[in-house]
């Protein structure tokens, strides 16, 4: 079912309240999406945002003109039409005017021209943990050069613990997938605390059977967890080798001989083709590239989304004040760590 913008700025009422979110006197550079994404600016507008510049281009989702008209609908039903702005160009005045960038689909990458343009005291909520960085996707080197600030939101403990929403993707994958669940015998391939372990927690609770294996597992481990599962969740973020498939982890015969049921990819590679060709279902329909999700918390509705991109406002907002102070990046970062749900970038890139 379509959410109701009714519905969903009570969502936002309810988020800003939750992380104290006040973005009086800034300005917030954010993508204008399709879907669960469609409320997300509610959040800078409600927090008291000056400006909120929303940014959209054409994507496999939804073209321009219709994200831009869902907008005009959906937020003129809550009397917020004439709060944003939507652009599908950003200029250098633009660019320059933004306090707080946020890490969306719309606005990556992230390159040296983009953050050439970016104010020194703007700052780049990841809006995901830092070990979900990559490289490719922001010019770090330039923005340590600049002194703009970029952090990581903290998914995995109060007031952003989305863990429970990998369990209920999971679940909800492996229900809109027609697995029988109760009956199944459940193998969840991944490493990260993030996705892969809710996930079996919460089958656990449910006294499913369920277990996991690393995607670094030995061979032997791999082979028997495959004899062993009816249906299995691929769960794996940050290790991108094949998983599934000739020359996988587990190779297509090994589930073909347990009779698995099904895959289910909730992030992971895995040789569709190969699988099916050999009677093992797939899904969802379209598969993402590594480090990517194919099946995200969106798909339960608008609230977990929000929440993300509620957490990296305030990341955000308790970053850009605190370079707007004087504080040095170093001094920064320090001050966001304990003032919000940031994280620090990992090994080399940390600023602490």
């Amino acid at each position: 079912m379509q959410v109701p913008p009714t519905r969903a700025i009570k969502y936002a009422r309810q988020l800003v309240q939750k992380y104290e979110i006040d973005c009086r006197g800034l300005t917030v550079l954010t993508e204008a999406a399709s879907g669960a994404y469609l409320f997300n600016p509610m959040i800078p507008l409600l927090g008291g945002a000056d400006r909120v510049i929303t940014f959209c281009k054409n994507s496999r989702y939804a073209g321009t003109e219709e994200v831009e008209e869902s907008m005009n609908v959906a937020y003129d039903e809550v009397g917020l039409l004439n709060r944003y702005e939507f652009r599908t160009h950003l200029d250098e005045t633009t660019i320059g005017s933004a306090d707080i960038v946020t890490n969306s689909g719309h606005l990556r990458p992230f390159k040296t021209n983009f953050i050439e343009k970016m104010k020194n005291t703007a700052v780049l909520p990841l809006m995901w943990e830092s070990w979900e960085f990559r490289p490719e996707e922001i010019d770090l080197d330039t923005a340590r050069r600049r002194g703009i600030l970029i952090m990581g939101t903290n998914e995995h403990q109060a007031p952003c613990d989305l863990r429970p929403y990998s369990f209920l993707t999971a679940l909800h994958l492996a229900m809109s997938h027609k697995a029988s669940i109760i009956d199944d015998r459940i193998l969840v391939i991944g490493d990260q605390y993030t996705l892969a372990q809710p996930i079996v927690d919460g089958f656990h609770r449910l006294n499913i059977a369920c277990r996991r294996i690393s995607p670094t597992c030995v061979f032997s481990e791999a082979t028997e967890a495959a004899a062993w599962a009816t249906y299995i969740i691929v769960a794996e973020h940050a290790n991108h080798r094949l998983l599934l498939g000739p020359g996988g982890l587990i190779d297509t015969q090994s589930l073909v001989k347990a009779n698995t049921t099904g895959v289910g990819v909730v992030s992971g590679l895995v040789d569709r083709d190969h699988l099916e060709q050999h009677g093992i279902s797939v899904y969802p329909e379209q598969l993402a590239p590594p480090g990517f999700m194919s099946y995200m918390p969106s798909e339960l509705g608008p609230y977990s989304v929000m929440d993300l991109f509620a957490a990296g406002i305030k990341v955000g907002q308790v970053m850009t004040r605190a370079r707007q102070s004087g504080m040095s990046v170093t001094e920064a970062a320090r001050h966001t760590l304990m003032n919000s749900p940031a994280m620090d970038l990992e090994g080399g890139r940390a600023w602490i």
